[in-house]
């Protein structure tokens, strides 16, 4: 199911120019940046048991130009974003995370 909504992020991406940096791993298309928003587990855990509370995240990309659409991939929904001084600056809230690595999808 993971592969099914995010396989745009994974197939056929390169790693961010060189210009562009982010405050999680990221990747870019020509057109997009995917920025990959992984769980927090206890104790360095890997399992469900060890997976902590979602919680709110703010996610920046910089270098790049004005998006013209922010959303997460996993139910299409659009973000809240901002951007100033070639910075986006994501809200990723606590109610839209899932137990496996969220992508959210930044259109230029």
């Amino acid at each position: 199911a993971w592969m099914k909504q995010n396989a745009v992020a994974v197939k056929g991406t390169k790693p961010l120019p060189a210009t562009e940096s982010a405050s999680v791993p990221a990747v870019a298309s020509a057109t997009a940046r995917y920025l990959f928003a992984a769980p927090a587990f206890k104790n360095g855990g890997s399992y469900d048991e060890d997976l902590l509370p979602a919680t709110d995240e703010t996610l920046t990309l910089k270098g790049v130009s004005t998006p013209t659409d922010v959303k997460l991939l996993s139910d299409g929904s659009s973000l809240k974003y901002t951007y100033t001084d070639q910075i986006v600056t994501i809200e990723l809230p606590a109610s839209k995370r899932t137990k496996l690595v969220d992508v959210v999808q930044v259109e230029l």
